[in-house]
């Protein structure tokens, strides 16, 4: 079991805001005419640091398990689960244009890219030959970026399952291994992975608007060998020496 805390001045964030037919003192468009035109609306990022500190915190706890005390086939069996809680808060200053100073303030943001909540569990075996393991990981949903219009966008919630399996046995004066490994096993192949939301800072609805695509799950199997020849043998040896 962990605890942190990570106080940091003046944290430094891009932000985003909307203009109309007026621009900030200080922004200027470029000179193609294509800028001239009525009705425009400009979208203005800049970097801005907050004059109030941002705070992470949280508790990390962590454990492993073997069962060797089983009797039999079941003493191979081992398990590792860990949590890790972050809440973190941020007070940060963004622009608006129709505020009277052109900023606003919004405070309890979640901290930036750390999601609240993530963990692992996975289950391990090995006797007799035979290696094997399961591991299923998440994490909550993320805050990447300043509100806009009462909405925050991020990354949504993540989950993955992978699983995988070993046998291993001789024949001759080989070393042979079997095995089969699958990944991202609780998506389907049309699946996306990683979706970018807009969430409502009010009502929690949410919307995405970008998506990211890895493959779905995959499957891999096969067979390898490892083949030891009296005078590979006898050339380490040499070599060793």
């Amino acid at each position: 079991v962990g605890a942190f805390y990570k106080p940091t001045k003046n944290p430094l964030r891009t932000g985003f805001f909307g203009v109309g037919g007026t621009l900030p003192e200080g922004i200027e468009l470029p000179g193609d005419p294509r800028f001239r035109v009525d009705n425009l609306l400009i979208f203005v990022g800049s970097p801005i640091n907050s004059p109030e500190a941002s705070k992470l915190w949280g508790l990390e706890f962590a454990l492993e398990r073997r069962f060797d005390f089983l009797p039999g086939w079941m003493n191979g069996f081992a398990f590792y689960p860990n949590y890790t809680y972050t809440p973190g808060a941020q007070t940060q200053t963004t622009f608006f244009s129709g505020a009277p100073d052109g900023t606003v303030t919004i405070k309890n943001l979640p901290y930036d890219n750390q999601p609240p909540h993530s963990g692992t569990l996975a289950l391990t075996y090995s006797r007799n030959g035979i290696d094997g393991s399961v591991g299923y990981t998440m994490q909550s949903s993320r805050l990447s970026g300043f509100p806009r219009y009462g909405y925050q966008f991020g990354s949504d919630r993540y989950a993955t399952l992978d699983a995988k399996l070993n046998y291993n046995f001789k024949i001759g004066g080989a070393d042979i291994r079997a095995f089969v490994e699958g990944s991202n096993l609780l998506s389907g192949t049309s699946d996306t992975d990683v979706q970018r939301i807009y969430k409502s800072r009010t009502t929690g609805d949410k919307i995405s608007d970008v998506a990211t695509y890895l493959g779905g799950r995959t499957l891999r199997f096969g067979l390898g060998a490892n083949v030891y020849t009296r005078d590979l043998e006898t050339a380490v040896r040499c070599m060793r020496e």
